[in-house]
């Protein structure tokens, strides 16, 4: 009786945590959901493993509060190389492959950096390029550079969110349910 406690605290423990790294990591973006006109998309991807499942999870909750406030879209893409493409051309075909923000309003941003050429990009829908101009993602990636060249990926990353939230968080509020 004790052995077959002992498999099932394994089992459920397991399952527990399977579960956990699920939840921090989100669904894969799937193009079924896509066809389906559903549109969804994982926050934050990490294809490298740079930041830890807590660095993960507090993105993402960072991202989905704001999100619930407005209803601007942000996600964060973190891939191992670019393959030989400019950043610029992976970073936005990846936001349009996401979906991300609302297709009537073409508010969703993606913050896109790529480990091996150490590029990074921020790429803005057109229905937000008002609020955060291609001078305020430099200046948002500039102010990010020193905690990247001190390998301190997640805190850089935290930093440009929190300057994208706070200028684009008067754009596009949430509007009320009925």
């Amino acid at each position: 009786k004790e052995l077959i406690m002992k498999y099932i605290s394994t089992f459920l423990l397991g399952l527990v945590l399977s579960l956990v790294t699920y939840i921090a990591h989100g669904a894969e973006y799937s193009t079924e959901d896509a066809a389906a006109g559903v549109n969804t998309f994982k926050r934050v991807q990490d294809q490298t493993n740079t930041l830890s499942s807590n660095q993960i999870l507090n993105l993402t909750n960072s991202i989905l509060a704001f999100e619930k406030a407005t209803s601007n879209e942000l996600g964060v893409v973190i891939v191992k190389s670019l393959n030989d493409k400019p950043v610029q051309q992976v970073a936005l075909q990846t936001a349009q492959k996401m979906g991300i923000g609302k297709k009537d309003k073409n508010n969703g941003i993606l913050i896109f950096m790529s480990m091996s050429e150490k590029k990074i990009s921020i790429q803005v829908g057109s229905g937000l390029e008002g609020a955060y101009p291609d001078i305020h993602a430099k200046h948002a990636i500039d102010n990010a550079k020193p905690f990247f060249k001190d390998k301190k990926y997640y805190e850089g990353l935290m930093n440009i969110v929190e300057d994208v939230k706070q200028k684009t968080s008067g754009e596009f509020p949430q509007e009320e349910t009925k």
